[in-house]
């Protein structure tokens, strides 16, 4: 089950036949723990059920008092953030001191349009992949695949 901290709900679980799914999709999933933020209700549901039924945990947060609020738990410690491109939650000082401070060397999914954003993302001080939109499923399980067995060496 989830962890639920204040002002975030916390939706973990593995979906029955995930596994068949991820044979279908010709994707190999090791059980990964990620934060998923964004804004708005429909992309975070699309991504979390995903993301969910190959065998991920996932935790939802909507706002940048919400990411904080997770990743301020004590027992919360997520291998993955996946985020929209949003300068204004990964740069916010605040979110960069608590994730140094908590979850130091975590790997970081950034989803994006397009823009100047790339350059103010690479200064974070933790890795940083991109991903363009419009993606597939595939495209992002393969990301997470990646970057996750990766974040999870520190």
């Amino acid at each position: 089950m989830g962890i639920v901290a204040p002002g975030l709900w916390a939706l973990a679980g593995h979906a029955q036949g995930g596994s068949m799914v991820a044979r279908r999709m010709n994707v190999k999933v090791e059980p990964v723990k990620i934060l998923l933020i964004d804004h708005e209700t429909y992309r975070i549901q699309s991504l979390s059920r995903g993301l969910r039924i190959v065998g991920h945990q996932v935790f939802e947060a909507k706002t940048l008092q919400q990411a904080l609020a997770c990743i301020r738990h004590e027992a919360f410690h997520p291998d993955l953030i996946v985020t929209d491109c949003s300068t204004r939650i990964l740069c916010n000082p605040e979110m960069i001191q608590t994730v140094q401070e908590r979850l130091p060397g975590i790997q970081v999914v950034a989803t994006r349009d397009f823009g100047p954003e790339r350059r103010v993302l690479d200064s974070l001080p933790w890795p940083v992949h991109y991903l363009d939109k419009p993606f597939t499923d595939v495209e992002l399980l393969r990301l997470v695949e990646t970057a996750g067995p990766e974040a999870k060496t520190y």
